[in-house]
């Protein structure tokens, strides 16, 4: 290994047995030698910790800490704290990366001239099938608040980017550790408060498990609701203070979501009609009807109407196979 480690590579491990020798064998692989691998072993029950120590004493760049289960957002910062590089990447231990993608990435830093890089990815389902994201998006240069709606997805996770690890100590940013979900779209408001360029890649570089009973993001309860709240409420005022372009959209697909999945146990008195962008009524009839059936409360209805729409979707494929 050379001497000086140029990007770390953050794993938080929690009972993945299953996925883990994958996902570290893709690390391994990498084309790009000049990093290190901080695998958090969070109080697995399985043989994670097993499979971490054995990668551990066949490579001097994989560094493994068994920590006592504190969740992922404790586990990631621990991995910052103790990262090498500089920059900082993280990936699920259920995901996979491609060969070439830390090169790939660092490659698209234009020589470190940006704190922030995102690539592309690939959605992998149960059947190990790979799909592609459907982000249509050219590989270049941009701000982060004007393309915030544009790029979507890739800008909300922690995975498929890298981190300036300067500016994550300068301005300590961290995780919250009090969230079960969205925590990480909250930990990147943070890190885009101080970053405003980036660089992408359409390159699809990772590889996102979906589909997984004991993933990450999979969990569904009253606590995760109030954390989309917590998200929600963040978001807009990330948008108000940087002006970010499209806001409204952004907000009312982030509210939508929220109701289609939560709608059932019974969410009326949250007020969440509040989050609405100021005087956007929609571009287009979809959102208007959305918005109008937001601010009646009829969230129950538009739960039916989505399930109605993807019939349609699922008839008209048919149809068309």
């Amino acid at each position: 290994m050379e001497d000086k480690v140029k990007i770390s590579v953050i794993i938080p491990v929690y009972n993945k047995e299953d996925y883990l020798k994958d996902c570290l064998d893709s690390i391994k692989k990498q084309s790009y030698s000049c990093f290190e691998v901080i695998i958090v072993d969070d109080g697995s029950t399985d043989h994670s910790g097993e499979i971490c120590d054995t990668y551990a004493q066949q490579d001097n760049r994989f560094l493994v800490y068994h920590n006592q289960n504190q969740g992922v957002g404790a586990s990631r910062n621990f991995g910052i704290r103790r990262a090498e590089g500089e920059y900082v990447t993280f990936v699920d231990a259920d995901d996979t990366v491609h060969s070439d993608y830390l090169k790939f990435l660092l490659d698209a830093s234009f020589n470190n001239t940006y704190d922030l890089i995102v690539g592309n990815y690939e959605v992998v389902t149960l059947d190990h099938i790979h799909h592609p994201s459907g982000l249509d998006v050219p590989s270049g240069t941009g701000n982060v608040y004007d393309d915030y709606y544009t790029l979507g997805f890739p800008l909300f996770t922690p995975w498929g980017k890298l981190y300036r690890t300067r500016i994550l100590r300068a301005y300590h940013i961290e995780f919250p550790t009090n969230m079960r979900t969205a925590e990480d779209q909250v930990f990147n408001y943070r890190y885009y408060s101080h970053v405003d360029k980036y660089s992408y890649t359409n390159i699809p570089l990772y590889y996102y498990a979906r589909g997984n009973e004991n993933s990450l993001s999979s969990v569904k309860e009253m606590h995760t609701f109030r954390d989309e709240l917590v998200n929600l409420r963040l978001k807009k005022e990330f948008c108000e203070r940087y002006h970010v372009k499209n806001a409204g959209k952004i907000l009312l697909e982030q509210i939508y979501f929220i109701i289609i999945r939560y709608q059932h146990m019974g969410i009326d008195s949250y007020n969440i009609e509040q989050y609405l962008w100021k005087d956007y009524r929609g571009s287009k009839l979809q959102e208007s009807v959305k918005i109008y059936f937001i601010q009646k409360k009829q969230y129950k209805l538009l739960a039916q109407l989505n399930s109605l729409k993807n019939i349609f979707k699922r008839v008209f494929k048919k149809c068309r196979a």
